[in-house]
């Protein structure tokens, strides 16, 4: 449901006002007969009208997932945007808890923060989405304006994993005596192996 109703009474009446009265049926602007409330004059009376009062439904959404306008279903985060996920209500004019990602940033669909939009790194035929801030321990660093400051970063993990989850290619890297593997956020690495 986009909203709800919510009936919270907190009237005085009398002793026997509802003692045979069956109140189950309340509905919106609901007519209670043979039952006596007492009105904001002073008096009791024989009939009083139920005013609802709105709610709005919350919906979760998953990191990854953001709430469409019209919608009551999360949906998949698209490309060129981010989506934290969290709690969102019904709306009618805007998607909620979808981010575009700044002017000339790319990511790949299902990002959840800003970080993860970046720029594409072509490797032969396929390519990886860099990152704007370091997201593993280890990473590769690329200075794209020639200022001796790493402007993007490519994650890496001692695990074989391939460059990104729709390739097949394989990027590996050596530091010391330890070959790491290079890979944007759209691939899983198991815990620690970064």
């Amino acid at each position: 449901m986009k909203k709800a109703y919510v009936f919270s009474i907190a009237l005085s009446v009398s002793a026997n006002c509802f003692a045979d009265t069956d109140l189950s049926f309340l509905a919106p602007n609901a007519v209670i007969p043979n039952a006596c409330v007492y009105n904001n004059t002073g008096v009791y009376s024989d009939e009083f009208e139920m005013i609802p009062i709105w709610e709005d439904t919350i919906y979760t959404c998953e990191r990854g997932y953001f709430l469409p306008k019209l919608s009551e279903v999360c949906a998949h985060c698209p490309e060129n945007s981010y989506c934290p996920g969290g709690k969102y209500t019904y709306s009618e004019t805007a998607d909620t808890g979808l981010n575009a990602c700044p002017d000339g940033l790319v990511a790949p669909d299902g990002m959840w923060e800003l970080a993860q939009c970046g720029r594409k790194f072509h490797v032969g035929d396929g390519f990886l989405y860099l990152r704007t801030s370091k997201q593993t321990a280890h990473a590769l660093h690329f200075d794209t304006d020639g200022d001796g400051v790493a402007d993007f970063f490519a994650n890496l993990s001692t695990t074989d994993v391939t460059i990104s989850k729709d390739s097949t290619r394989r990027m590996k890297v050596r530091m010391n005596d330890t070959v790491y593997f290079v890979h944007d956020d759209t691939v899983t690495t198991p815990t620690g192996t970064e």
